[in-house]
């Protein structure tokens, strides 16, 4: 992958996003605000997620739609925020890239002593996205310091039909 062939540029509210789009012309909209992913186009198709109309880009609430990280806990099963604080939070760009068949990049989320206040654990979490051709691949790693708690984790898609 050739390294940082993309870069962030504003998007709806001037919150930082990153539109991935692969040779095939297959593209995805990330942006920093939760790694938020929040379109995805195969190649030669059409979008294939929803995004809520009632999504407000203010850098402040979860974005409604397309594929949030739900971290460190679902729904209300626990004591954070629902589906935790991961969706809530500015998200590093870590790279991004093109490659044979395909286009990816990676975010990083690291805590901080605002996460700490609500979650006293350290910890470290990766998203990477990649696109091409018809698929939309995401791949989300944790690493929760030992002796901390267990969390959970998962994409939690909403697609158009």
């Amino acid at each position: 992958m050739a390294k940082n062939d993309f870069t962030l540029t504003a998007g709806l509210g001037g919150m930082p996003r990153l539109e991935l789009v692969a040779p095939d012309g297959a593209r995805a909209e990330v942006y920093a605000h939760g790694a938020h992913v929040t379109s995805w186009v195969p190649a030669g198709g059409v979008e294939r997620l929803f995004l809520s109309e009632r999504s407000v880009f203010n850098g402040q609430a979860a974005i409604r739609g397309g594929v949030p990280v739900i971290f460190p806990q679902f729904s209300m099963e626990g004591p954070l925020p629902r589906h935790g604080f991961a969706r809530t939070r500015a998200w590093e760009f870590v790279t991004a890239g093109v490659e044979a068949g395909g286009a990816s990049a990676s975010f990083r989320l690291v805590d901080s002593a605002e996460t700490r206040r609500i979650w006293p654990h350290a910890f470290a979490a990766r998203l990477d996205v990649r696109t091409g051709g018809a698929q939309l691949e995401l791949a989300f790693t944790s690493r929760i310091q030992a002796g901390s708690r267990s969390a959970s984790a998962w994409p939690s898609t909403r697609i158009c039909v």
